[in-house]
C-alpha cells in the first residue's frame, strides 16, 4: 500500500475527479421525488413553449420582412460581384419592366442608357475601391418595355453576402420640375438682357433637344447682339463708315434683322459720302456736284436743301462772274447780277455787286 508521500500529482487529481463523479451520480432520477419529477418536466415544457413561440416571432419577423421587402415602393436590387441580378423586389421588377424571375442572372448595366452606363460601371468600381461605403449616383434607365427614368441609385457593397445592395429612386418627375426651372431661369434672363445664359444639356431626349435649341437661340442673340452693339458704335459714334454685321448661321427672321441692320448701315453711308463729298468740293469752289444718293424722311430733306445752296451759288456765281467781266473786262457799263429766290446775305451780296457796277457805271 502506496503512502500519502508517494502518491503522485496525477493520482490525486484522477482520485479527486472518481469523488466528483460518485457524487454527481448519486443525483440520479431513480432517487427524486414525484414532485421534483412534475417540477422537472414543467420547466422542460415551459422552456419548450417559450422555444416555440420565439421561433414563431422570429418567423413572423421574417415573414413581415419579405413582405415589405417586396411591396414597398422603393426599389431594391442585389447584384452579384460581376454585375448580374440576383434579388430583387417586386418596385425594381416592374421598374424594369418585366417579371421577377426573369431578370435573375440579367447583368444590370445593359438597363442603363448607353449615355449613362459607363457612370454605372464607374459608380460600381467606386464602390469596390471603397468597401463598406455608400455611394450615389444618377443613371437613366431603360426598361424592357422601353419606359425611360431617372433613377437615383444608393449602393453598397456586403462584405458577408457578397453582393451589392442597390436601392433605386425614381427622380424624373424630380428631374423634370429641375429641368423645368432651369429652362425657366434661362428664359428670365433672356428677357432681363443676359444673353450669356447656357441651360445644361441632360435628362430627357426631349429636354435636351428644347435645351440644345434654347443655347442655340441664346448663342444668336448673344453674336446679333454684340455685331449690332460693334455696327452702330462704328457707324453712329466713331463714324467709322462702312461697317456691316456678319452673324453666322443666321435664317428667317434673324438673317432679316440682320440685313435691316447692315441696309441701315449702307444706307447711312452712302449718304454720308455722298454730303461729304459734294460739300467738300463746294469748299474747293466746285459747284458742279450734286447730292444723287437716294434718300427718304429728313435726309432727302438734307439732300434737296444742300443741292438748292449748291443751285444758288452756282447762280450767284455765274451773275457776279458775268457782271465783273462785262464792266471790269468788257467795258459794258450797266450790268446788274440777277439771281432769283435768294434773301438774306445772298441778296445782300447780290445788291453789294450791283452796287459797286452801278457806282462804276455813273463813274
Amino acid at each position: 500500500m502506496k503512502t500519502n508521500e508517494n502518491i503522485s500529482d496525477k493520482e490525486i487529481g484522477r482520485l479527486k475527479a472518481e469523488k466528483e463523479q460518485k457524487s454527481t451520480s448519486s443525483k440520479t432520477p431513480s432517487k427524486m421525488t414525484k414532485t421534483e419529477m412534475l417540477m422537472l418536466i414543467y420547466e422542460l415544457q415551459v422552456q419548450q413553449e417559450e422555444q416555440i413561440k420565439t421561433k414563431l416571432v422570429s418567423q413572423e419577423k421574417h415573414e413581415n420582412y419579405i413582405e415589405l421587402y417586396n411591396d414597398t415602393p422603393t426599389s431594391y436590387i442585389s447584384l452579384s460581384k460581376d454585375g448580374k441580378i440576383k434579388k430583387l423586389n417586386v418596385s425594381a421588377a416592374k421598374m424594369l419592366g418585366e417579371e421577377r424571375h426573369k431578370l435573375l442572372d440579367s447583368k444590370f448595366h445593359f438597363f442603363a442608357s448607353k449615355d449613362t452606363r459607363p457612370i454605372f460601371n464607374a459608380f460600381l468600381n467606386k464602390v469596390d475601391i471603397e468597401y463598406g461605403k455608400k455611394e450615389n449616383c444618377e443613371i437613366l434607365l431603360v426598361a424592357k418595355n422601353g419606359v425611360k427614368r431617372w433613377v437615383h441609385i444608393e449602393c453598397k457593397w456586403l462584405i458577408d453576402d457578397d453582393m451589392y445592395a442597390l436601392t433605386l429612386v425614381d427622380i424624373t418627375g424630380l428631374n423634370q420640375q429641375i429641368n423645368i426651372n432651369l429652362i425657366l431661369e434661362g428664359l428670365t434672363a433672356i428677357k432681363n438682357g443676359n444673353f450669356s445664359v447656357q441651360v445644361p444639356i441632360k435628362g430627357s431626349e426631349i429636354y435636351k433637344m428644347i435645351a440644345t435649341n434654347l443655347n442655340e437661340i441664346f448663342s444668336q442673340l448673344k453674336a446679333f447682339s454684340s455685331e449690332l452693339t460693334r455696327v452702330t458704335i462704328e457707324v453712329g459714334t466713331d463714324g467709322k463708315l462702312g461697317g456691316q454685321a456678319n452673324v453666322k448661321g443666321v435664317s428667317g427672321t434673324w438673317k432679316d434683322l440682320m440685313d435691316n441692320v447692315n441696309n441701315m448701315a449702307n444706307n447711312l453711308t452712302s449718304q454720308v459720302r455722298n454730303i461729304a463729298e459734294v460739300t467738300t468740293a463746294v469748299a474747293k469752289g466746285d459747284l458742279t456736284k450734286k447730292i444723287t444718293v437716294d434718300a427718304k424722311g429728313e435726309v432727302l430733306e438734307l439732300r434737296n436743301t444742300i443741292n438748292v445752296m449748291v443751285d444758288k451759288l452756282t447762280s450767284f456765281a455765274g451773275e457776279v462772274t458775268r457782271v465783273a467781266k462785262e464792266v471790269g473786262t468788257d467795258g459794258i457799263l450797266g450790268g446788274q447780277a440777277k439771281v432769283h429766290d435768294v434773301s438774306g446775305t445772298w441778296k445782300d451780296l447780290t445788291d453789294n455787286v450791283n452796287g459797286m457796277a452801278n457806282n462804276l457805271t455813273s463813274q
